[in-house]
């Protein structure tokens, strides 16, 4: 049996200290500070010897920024240097001084320059709006009695005619119509005009200009009442036309509306404005954009015109019937059996002539769902294909045989595409062999040809191109989708698969399509 030495222990540990423990005892780690130099060699170490080398320098040195800026650091931070803390001498893409920490982006934060720019520009702007609408108020000194003489100026109505042409072509549930204008009166309403203006001069936002509304009408009775006295308070406003397609006539109230600082909520209906106090208006989008709208106050609705609106069928192509409802370059077409691509003329006011109905039919098409971003159209041109017109006929009957005439649908869709595919399209109708050939895209709804009822939908599939077909497109009984099914066949049973009611509509047979027309527009 051995006892434990008590005497201090003289062993020399690693580190160069003597142990400080008894010599019986198994040396500890050692407790005496550091005194190693640091790799830097400004500092020797801090720690206690048995704890490895701290590597943070903690001693003072100057550096250089990138735009010669002399900054004080700890040695340690020289690897990642932080951010100058001298301001930034750089001119920013605005033009002005950026006055951030040298080391940030210029353009990672707004410029408070140009925030300051564009509020006392805002204030002034809205200043003057304020003024403009006050002046006008102040000039109908003597305002006349309500009368609303009918419109006889070709001009004035060329001009209402593309005010209406976004909202003319509907499609209801029994078929697909459009509203064209019989005939007109210009609403003239000294008093209720002033009291709007003053309204307008009042809003939250009165720099917006009034945005262009058609209300439906029961009777010319109603129309004259709210050209008269005005709109009822809590009146729920659309952007787009709703009505059974099943009427043959419509009037139609236009009217001039500022919406002003419009907010997005849940509803719209009932007694209470759900707006905060800055919304001089609110609204609910669906899922085409079109929106139900309530504003804050009945005088920011202005009626303008009393439009009489006959409800037609759309002048959809027919290999058959009336010559006298064909334009004549059409009727040729059809009588020589050969393709023609049309120029059709600008309707100049209340239409009339096929022309101008199949103008406006893909105007209106066109326009309904891209007014708001600022599109307009050039030019449009109908595709005459007397081949592919009996084609297409026989598919339709054969469809209205199976299915009865109103068991199916006859729409018109968009298809964008290289603007070089557009004429081979139109002359020999899609192929469906050469489907994702160039692309290897065979589409997310089944490997058909696309469609859309949508026009901004298909400019995704444009390339940049300046032109969009609209087509007829026979949908038969159409598979609804669930979801993705990459490159499939058709369903089993069905003629077509249809995404998102008509955001998608995917064809798998050229028969079950027509060219009709083509849209050049611009931005």
């Amino acid at each position: 049996m051995f006892l434990r030495c008590p005497l201090p222990c003289t062993k020399i540990l690693n580190c160069g200290h003597a142990c400080k423990d008894v010599c019986g005892n198994a040396c500890p780690a050692c407790t005496m500070r550091c005194e190693r130099q640091l790799a830097c060699g400004h500092q020797t170490c801090k720690n206690i010897c048995s704890v490895p080398c701290s590597t943070e320098c903690d001693y003072v040195v100057p550096i250089t920024c990138k735009r010669g800026h002399i900054s004080n650091v700890k040695c340690y931070q020289q690897r990642q240097p932080p951010p100058c803390e001298h301001e930034c001498p750089e001119i920013r893409a605005c033009g002005h001084p950026c006055k951030l920490r040298c080391g940030v982006p210029c353009e990672s934060q707004t410029c408070n320059e140009c925030v300051r720019i564009q509020k006392e520009a805002a204030k002034k702007l809205r200043e003057e709006r304020q003024k403009y609408y006050r002046e006008l108020a102040k000039k109908i000194t003597t305002p006349e009695q309500f009368q609303h003489p009918p419109i006889v100026d070709s001009q004035e109505l060329k001009q209402l005619s593309q005010r209406l042409a976004p909202y003319a072509y509907i499609h209801g549930k029994s078929g697909n119509v459009m509203l064209h204008i019989a005939r007109a009166e210009k609403v003239i309403n000294h008093e209720l005009l002033k009291n709007v203006y003053r309204n307008w001069s009042e809003l939250k936002d009165p720099t917006q200009k009034p945005v262009t509304m058609f209300i439906p009408c029961k009777n010319r009775q109603e129309a004259e009442k709210i050209a008269d006295t005005g709109v009822e308070a809590h009146t729920v406003l659309h952007d787009y036309i709703a009505f059974d397609s099943d009427m043959k006539q419509i009037i139609l109230l236009e009217c001039d509306v500022m919406l002003g600082n419009g907010e997005e909520v849940t509803k719209v209906e009932g007694k209470k404005f759900l707006g905060s106090k800055q919304a001089d208006s609110v609204y609910v989008a669906n899922d085409a954009s079109e929106r139900a709208i309530r504003v804050r106050s009945r005088l920011q609705v202005m009626p303008c015109n009393i439009i009489y609106c006959s409800v037609r069928d759309v002048a959809f192509p027919k290999p058959t019937g009336d010559g006298q409802t064909r334009i004549p370059e059409e009727q040729a077409a059809l009588d020589r059996n050969e393709y023609r691509l049309i120029q059709l003329p600008e309707p100049r006011g209340v239409e009339g002539s096929a022309a101008e109905r199949h103008y406006r039919t893909a105007e209106s098409q066109f326009l309904r769902l891209t007014r708001r971003f600022q599109l307009s159209i050039v030019k449009i041109f109908y595709a005459v294909n007397p081949s592919l017109m009996r084609q297409f006929e026989a598919k339709k009957c054969e469809f209205d045989k199976r299915y009865g005439p109103d068991g199916h649908r006859v729409t018109l869709g968009f298809h964008g595409t290289a603007q070089t595919n557009i004429d081979p399209i139109c002359r020999n109708n899609f192929d469906i062999s050469r489907l994702s050939r160039n692309s290897g895209d065979k589409g997310w709804y089944g490997a058909g040809i696309y469609f859309s009822e949508k026009p901004l939908t298909s400019l995704g599939y444009a390339h940049n191109a300046t032109q969009l077909l609209l087509c007829l497109v026979l949908t038969g009984k159409p598979y609804r989708v669930p979801g993705r099914m990459d490159g499939a066949s058709l369903k089993a049973g069905y003629d077509s698969h249809l995404w998102n009611d008509g955001e998608e509509i995917v064809i798998f047979h050229s028969d079950q399509i027509l060219p009709c027309y083509v849209i050049e527009f611009k931005q």
